[in-house]
């Protein structure tokens, strides 16, 4: 019987998880952006009109031209009249101008006049459509007459040459380099010239759809002799070449029938090693120890290599540096830098010690010139004892999880400790030559029992216990008379396989689903089965050390029948593929080499939660606001409401050199409105709906898929802005002291009029601050207070700014967001919470800033902080100065209505289905961890009372063990649910509705930047779960939702050795039953509380270790 009613969750995710998250946008104002003949920025818009009338009427004579622009103009209707537009051209330029209709419905004729209403050409064919192409010698507003029959559709198009016009002929080709040019226009013969040098091989690219235009390419030399061309009647063309001489080679475009768009790639073909690609930090390579030749460095090189905690290694990049300089760098898991090594003679090195056990990344780059490199990677623990010390006795014991270790040093007694389940059969064995030193080796117990010793006289030694409890054991190894390095080795050893066991064939496969699984054992096949959606492209990872014992993994549908295989000899295997239909498919995980050995397995689904969206029909509705982390690998169609009259924007964020993607917008007849299809990063487009109802969103690549964001914006409103001049806001805070931070006269922002906020000295007009005569070091802060964001699903901050600082890094402005309290609540959630988000850029000039700060959207109390911070060296400089900020944002407010969803009296019952005791005793609480494994605990809503926009609920918890009679030292609860999901960070503690809680994680996006922040959610496809995933350093949360918002379960492990549970709570029909007696046990501490105490304990963590976390990198490339 399910009830409606709140669920128990963690703070942490109400605080963190959202539908917004960070990222830095440009303020985008254009489709698109060329250079004229002055190599100048001018700005190509394109203007949508309904289909259903002309807006350009009247129109109808040359008096009444409507003015235009460059650019494409669809639905335009002829009704019996003639339509005039002027455009201007300046003097030299080159303009094509296109009709486009079906002569069939009414024949159209074409005409341009100066602006003395003198003809100056015309076309007037019997055909589809008609083109006229002018160099224009005078500066001068031109006009088009578009005449003759009525025709219900046409379409214009006026484009203006390109940025290296004129290049009529060979003589004043401009000069190119090696690179991609997109945009061009080829109405004429467009030449250029780039430099090969003699035995160069080189390809040249041009891109353009044929329908639209035939083009072709030449290729010439410096005596204009012709040496190639390319002449096929497809997309697009391409010749190859290779340089018989250095010098200059002369590239000719040229139009076969009709002007047309282009781009155009030069491409030196420079042929890279065997471990390309590998040019970004998702594609590092994998490698082990060794020595590698033969690699070469023309572009950026990413490897990863795998290091057991507090290893000692070393990375030597070997090559020639007056051949081209080579840079290395050392990145961990999160791609931040640990250390680089920069030199300008041959060579490069960088040595580490581990930090944790897990992949870091190697980085090569080059300097100027690409160059062949060697490669070698070895343990370098030097001539003291290895990275485990100090673990000298029983109390220091190091922690490990089951694994191999190497390069390990036995100077002294070495204890290592690791975590056994009861039952589980182990083995330990110690490598070593006996002839350098002879070891011994001793199992104890958490006690310090001795349970078991190997003594031999011989190389290695090997202990195997069966473990009669769960928890931790410990392993001593000493010299007898000479120190010695040995490798160490632990693993589950034969009878004791893991949970998943028996799954040694077909028809025994344990079903899985999307998720992590660690500590799993490969000592005979292990088959599992996955329920997999047609169309969803999954990644499937099994993770292990090749060293000590490879695995291959298969894949297979639900006849048996063999789909994939991976079968590396490296560390790791990885099956990634789209189902072909929707049902179980089989994952087999078998050892190659006769030794067992242990591995995780990772499955997650590639494309992004709205898939599958690869037609109008099966477009998924989204909301206005911003959508991170979606994937491209096939179209993608959407669907947005919108109103009447309404203007809207669509934007996707993507590097065009991952591959191109287009946008397009559809009415809800299917009929396309517009199209942005750019060859520049990102694409924007906007429109003014016609009707209420479903406007659809195609997003699709053009060459290779790719990852992209996208925003829909409704109309903007602004929050706040501030010019500084005459009286400021009251919200500013700061201006007392000696903080530099003041309203000045002495610069300001082109945009405005006389006055800026700059941290400086008016008498000395720099930003050096003196005590005694002398520059000090000083942090000034100035706060714009207060900013209320509920209701809002998107904000940006922007400001102009200019920054003039001395040589030192120190020297910068740095911005920050912090929440402050909510005087209802006071939970210290609310306070103190700080979060650094950016650097700005030394500048010079004035520029402006845009930051998205929609992470703390929901919140009514958020402080903004400017914070400009200097060392005492080099401060003689004007320092940072601020003008025109603005806080704009988007409402979304959906609200779900007066039902709440539970009642007065409803009750929950979550069972305890496990407890691991050693870790709760000795990890979390340090105290005696109670005894309530299959236990429950009930949870009771005593009153809701409705305050607005949120309801106030009281909630108690109750003691399973005692009758349920209240706990001991527990007060009612009061617990803040906001009727306004987009707020529930703001108040909802842990406690939520169900239908606020699903249309919250509705909302989220799947796979988010919250990973950043070690917080994830998403949803099961198959059970119709909601998850969410957080991670507190040592520990991490998992909650599982029923699809009605009910908390399914919660489950809490460690972070660290054998990632195993340390609780399990679980939702359960219970039923109340009588009991007699009491208990007699009063000194026993209450389970319940302790769960109470554990979500408290969750909850206070949370900001604290948020705001201990690392910056976030998408902030880091603002």
């Amino acid at each position: 019987m399910w009830k409606k009613g709140v669920v128990l969750t963690l703070g942490l995710i109400l605080i963190c998880s959202s539908f917004l998250i960070y990222t830095t946008l440009e303020n985008k104002t254009s489709i698109r952006t060329e250079k004229d003949s002055n190599n100048d920025n001018f700005t190509e818009t394109f203007t949508t009109l309904p289909k259903e009338s002309d807006t350009f009427d009247p129109n109808d004579n040359f008096a009444q031209a409507s003015p235009i622009s460059e650019g494409f103009y669809d639905n335009l209707d002829l009704n019996a009249d003639e339509d005039w537009y002027y455009f201007w051209v300046d003097a030299g330029r080159s303009v094509g101008i296109n009709i486009f209709f079906n002569h069939s419905e009414g024949d159209l004729n074409l005409e341009i006049y100066n602006s003395s209403q003198q003809l100056v050409t015309f076309s007037n064919s019997a055909d589809d459509n008609e083109s006229i192409f002018l160099n224009v010698n005078s500066s001068d507003n031109y006009y088009i007459r578009v005449y003759n029959q009525a025709n219900p559709k046409y379409a214009l198009d006026i484009k203006i040459d390109d940025q290296f016009e004129p290049n009529n002929e060979i003589a004043i080709a401009p000069e190119v380099s090696k690179a991609y040019y997109g945009d061009l226009y080829c109405q004429d013969d467009d030449f250029y010239k780039v430099w090969f040098d003699s035995g160069d091989d080189f390809d040249v690219d041009v891109y353009h759809i044929h329908s639209l235009g035939d083009i072709d390419v030449e290729l010439y030399n410096e005596s204009s002799g012709y040496l190639t061309g390319s002449y096929s009647p497809d997309d697009n063309e391409t010749l190859f070449w290779t340089a018989s001489y250095s010098g200059y080679y002369y590239i000719k475009v040229y139009m076969v029938n009709t002007p047309n768009n282009y781009s155009l790639e030069i491409h030196l073909n420079i042929f890279d090693d065997s471990y390309e690609e590998n040019d970004d930090f998702g594609s590092a390579k994998v490698l082990s120890n060794g020595y590698y030749s033969n690699l070469r460095c023309q572009d950026p090189d990413w490897y990863k290599v795998y290091f057991n905690d507090k290893e000692e290694f070393t990375i030597d990049l070997i090559f020639t540096n007056i051949t081209g300089d080579l840079n290395l760098e050392l990145r961990d898991y999160n791609d931040l830098t640990l250390k680089t090594s920069y030199s300008t003679t041959d060579n490069e090195s960088i040595s580490w010690i581990a930090a944790y056990t897990g992949y870091y990344y190697i980085f090569v780059l080059y300097s100027s010139t690409p160059n062949d490199y060697e490669m070698d990677i070895y343990f370098s623990g030097g001539s003291g004892d290895d990275s485990y010390e100090e673990n000298d006795d029983f109390s220091s014991a190091w922690d490990l999880s089951k694994g191999y270790y190497s390069n390990l040093k036995c100077q002294d007694e070495d204890w290592f400790k690791f975590w056994i389940y009861e039952g589980e059969e182990f083995s330990v064995d110690i490598f070593f030559n006996d002839v350098n030193g002879d070891l011994d080796a001793e199992l104890y117990d958490d006690s310090y029992n001795h349970l078991q010793g190997a003594y031999t006289s011989t190389d290695n030694e090997f202990i195997t216990w069966n473990a009669g409890y769960t928890g931790y054991f410990y392993l001593r190894i000493y010299y007898c008379d000479t120190p010695n390095d040995f490798n160490l080795d632990i693993y589950l050893s034969s009878g004791a396989d893991d949970p998943y066991e028996e799954n040694d064939i077909f028809n025994d496969a344990k079903e899985i689903y999307n998720g992590y699984f660690s500590s799993l054992v490969c000592q005979d096949d292990d088959w599992f089965k996955l329920w997999l959606k047609s169309g969803k492209k999954i990644s499937i990872n099994i993770y292990f050390s090749n060293g000590t014992g490879n695995l291959d993994m298969e894949l297979y549908n639900d006849g048996y029948g063999f789909i994939q295989g991976s079968y590396s000899i490296e560390n790791d295997e990885e099956i990634t593929f789209s189902p072909s239909y929707s049902g179980y498919h089989y994952i087999k995980v078998y050892n190659v080499s006769t030794a067992p050995n242990n591995y995780d397995l990772d499955i997650y689904t590639i494309d992004d939660r709205f898939e599958p969206n690869n037609d109008f029909w099966n477009a998924p509705e989204i909301f206005t606001g911003m959508h991170r982390h979606l994937d491209c690998f096939d179209d993608d169609w959407y669907k947005v409401w919108i109103e009447d009259n309404e203007w809207f924007s669509i934007d996707i964020f993507f590097k065009h050199s991952d591959g191109n993607l287009h946008l397009e917008l559809y009415d809800k007849y299917n009929s396309m409105i517009f199209r942005a299809d750019s060859w520049d990063d990102d694409e924007y487009l906007s429109y003014t709906a016609t009707y209420t109802g479903y406007y659809y969103v195609y997003v699709y690549y053009f060459d290779n898929d790719n990852h992209y964001d996208m925003k829909i914006s409704v109309q903007e409103e602004t929050i706040f802005q501030e010019d500084f001049e005459g009286t400021i806001s009251s919200k500013w805070s700061g201006f007392d002291g000696d903080n530099y931070w003041h309203v000045t006269s002495q610069d300001s922002s082109p945009n405005s009029p006389t006055h800026s906020l700059w941290c400086g000295n008016e008498g000395s007009g720099t930003y050096d601050k003196k005590i005694d005569g002398y520059s000090t070091s000083y942090k000034d802060i100035i706060t714009l207070e207060n900013i209320d964001l509920r209701n809002y699903c998107y904000a940006e901050l922007s400001f102009d700014y200019k920054l003039q600082t001395g040589s030192s890094s120190f020297d910068n402005i740095r911005f920050a967001v912090q929440v402050l309290g909510n005087e209802l609540y006071l939970s210290s959630k609310y306070t103190n919470y700080h979060l650094e988000i950016g650097d700005t850029t030394k500048n010079g000039g004035w520029s402006n800033r845009t930051f998205d700060i929609s992470f703390f959207c929901g919140y009514e109390h958020v402080d903004l902080l400017f914070i400009f911070e200097t060392d005492e060296y080099d401060n003689n400089y004007e320092g940072f100065m601020m003008d025109n900020l603005k806080i704009k944002g988007m409402r979304d407010d959906i609200s779900v209505g007066t039902q709440l969803g539970i009642h007065k009296g409803d009750i929950f019952h979550y069972r305890f289905n496990y407890v691991n005791y050693y870790a709760w005793t000795h990890e979390i609480f340090a105290g005696p961890a109670p005894q309530f494994t299959d236990k429950f605990i009930k949870i009771q809503i005593m009153n809701i009372e409705d305050k607005g926009d949120y309801w106030d609920v009281t909630t108690r918890f109750w003691d399973p063990w005692d009758d349920f009679d209240e706990f001991e030292n527990t007060d009612e609860m009061h617990y803040k649910v906001y009727k306004n999901p987009l707020n529930m960070k703001d108040g909802c503690d842990f406690f939520v509705p169900n239908n606020n809680m699903i249309r919250y994680l509705e909302r989220a996006d799947n796979f988010d930047n919250f990973e950043s922040f070690d917080i994830v959610h998403w949803h099961d496809s198959y059970h119709w779960d909601y998850k969410m995933e957080c991670k507190f350093g040592d520990f991490s949360v998992e909650l599982i939702y029923f699809g009605s918002g009910i908390l399914k379960g919660m489950i809490i492990r460690k972070n660290y050795g054998d990632f195993g549970p340390i609780l399990e709570m679980w939702y359960d029909d219970y039923e109340e039953e009588e009991e007699e007696g009491e208990d007699e046990d009063e000194g026993r501490r209450i389970p319940g509380f302790d769960i109470i105490t554990v979500l408290c304990i969750v909850s206070i963590a949370s900001i604290g270790f948020t705001i201990r976390m690392r910056k976030l990198k998408k902030f880091r490339k603002t």
